[in-house]
């Protein structure tokens, strides 16, 4: 019964080894735009707009202020909102960190300047512009987190009618395992501590 136990222990162990290292693998494609356009990603939304202004800009690091990574991507929109979205493999029931840089070139105007992001169609991200406004000139990190489901679509939504929202370095990572898994570890060399007291 005792080798079973360690048996399954050890099985538990590496099942969630494996869930953690899935889990932690790469899941945004081109999140700083790198490729210098919108590969890994669908655009949706008044993008089509001729008047509106979608761009990847490879000019990041000599703007300023100087943005966290030389290429970005650039929306202006004209009265409707712009998407920008990617499915992503995940894990289920596994809790994820999303991680992105904003600019807001003119984060004053108040009208027709906002930026969202979603998770499976449910907003979880809401900044406006305006007096005062909630974005900022300078390029900010944000961070908000998910549960995976196993396939799951991240979207962002851009409306600046004035100027222009500017986004960058999207990544993901696993929140890590909660502590009771952890103490899987040492909790399986307890049992085997146990095992060897009674047996003497």
């Amino acid at each position: 019964m005792f080798k079973k136990l360690v048996l399954f222990a050890m099985v538990a162990m590496l099942f969630f080894a494996a869930q953690a290292g899935r889990a932690n693998a790469g899941l945004i494609v081109n999140g700083n735009f790198a490729t210098g356009d919108f590969t890994g990603w669908t655009l949706g939304g008044d993008y089509a707009n001729p008047l509106a202004w979608v761009t990847v800009n490879t000019d990041g690091l000599t703007t300023t202020p100087a943005g966290p990574s030389a290429t970005y991507a650039q929306f202006g929109t004209a009265g409707a909102a712009i998407t920008l979205s990617q499915t992503l493999l995940t894990a289920a029931n596994q809790t994820y960190s999303i991680s992105f840089y904003l600019q807001n070139a003119l984060p004053a105007s108040t009208v027709n300047n906002e930026f969202q992001a979603f998770w499976d169609g449910a907003r979880v991200v809401d900044m406006l512009g305006g007096v005062p406004s909630q974005m900022s000139s300078v390029w900010t990190p944000y961070s908000f987190t998910v549960m995976g489901t196993g396939g799951d679509t991240l979207t962002f939504s851009f409306l600046q009618d004035a100027s222009v929202i500017n986004l960058t370095n999207v990544t993901s990572a696993a929140v890590p395992l909660p502590g009771a898994l952890l103490l899987m570890g040492p909790g399986l060399l307890g049992l085997i501590g146990v095992r060897r007291r009674l047996t003497k």
